[in-house]
């Protein structure tokens, strides 16, 4: 007999993921609430914050070796996604890099995929859109983990706008 799967307050299943430590650099409190809940919806526990991009560089210097995934806002003060993307190539091309963005058609992008970002998520968003984006940048960047994270997919299940409160938020 087969152990029930656990659950979240909000009835998500919670997944049993390798250790995932993410830098999330968002400059706006309630958005860095928004994106903390939704990657913990996703089973990822180890969330370093900063408030802007030279605080994440800052961070990024201190424990170069203990990030798996950098995700950040491209518009923040002192320094912005864009600049802290430059950095992260420059000191570890190898790190994955997330940026998340309320434009589409932003010379912002265009310049970050030229950096070289692993993917780019357009604000709002739901937990099922960031679910696949970590998939496909965990396959191309770090192998070792998207093999128990895509195993653990079928366990975590969304629908399109997914948790509760965005639904409300968004109203969709």
């Amino acid at each position: 007999m087969s152990e029930p799967v656990k659950t979240d307050g909000y009835g998500f299943a919670k997944a049993d993921l390798p250790p995932l430590t993410v830098l999330l650099a968002e400059d706006e409190e309630f958005s860095m609430k928004l994106e903390k809940s939704v990657l913990g919806q996703l089973g990822i526990k180890d969330i370093i914050t900063a408030y802007d991009g030279e605080d994440a560089r800052i961070i990024l210097e201190q424990e170069v070796l203990n990030i798996d995934l950098v995700i950040s806002d491209i518009y923040m003060p002192k320094m912005d996604g864009i600049e802290l993307l430059r950095v992260v190539r420059q000191k570890r091309p190898d790190l994955p890099f997330l940026l998340l963005t309320s434009e589409t058609s932003s010379d912002a992008v265009r310049v970050a995929q030229e950096l070289g970002v692993d993917g780019y998520i357009i604000k709002p968003f739901s937990p099922a859109k960031v679910d696949k984006t970590i998939s496909a940048i965990l396959a191309r960047r770090r192998p070792e983990l998207a093999d128990v994270w895509l195993r653990s997919a079928d366990r975590r299940q969304f629908d399109d706008v997914g948790h509760p409160q965005l639904k409300k938020l968004y109203k969709y």
